[in-house]
């Protein structure tokens, strides 16, 4: 499950084998949420989610949706993701 980027302090992960729609795993001490790459919907989450950490969340998705997307079809590939440094 590599982890590609922290986002003021939430790590965003991808897992190997995940399933379908394309999404990521965002993880602090607080929660652990799914987030749909296409739109950067929320798809579940476990714990309390701040509302300041989500729009953060969903404004960082919006501005690199592009290299999401490609990171999950690498990491589908089992090629390794690049690196998301803000």
């Amino acid at each position: 499950m590599p982890t590609i980027a922290f986002v003021d302090g939430i790590a965003i992960i991808l897992f190997w084998n995940d399933h379908d729609p394309p999404h990521f795993h965002a993880e602090s001490g607080d929660f652990k949420v799914r987030i749909l790459i296409a739109d950067a919907s929320l798809i579940d989450f476990k714990g309390t989610i701040r509302p300041k950490d989500w729009r953060v969340l969903r404004e960082w998705t919006l501005k690199h949706r592009d290299v999401l997307l490609e990171n999950w079809y690498r990491v589908r590939g089992g090629k390794l993701p690049s690196k998301i440094e803000e």
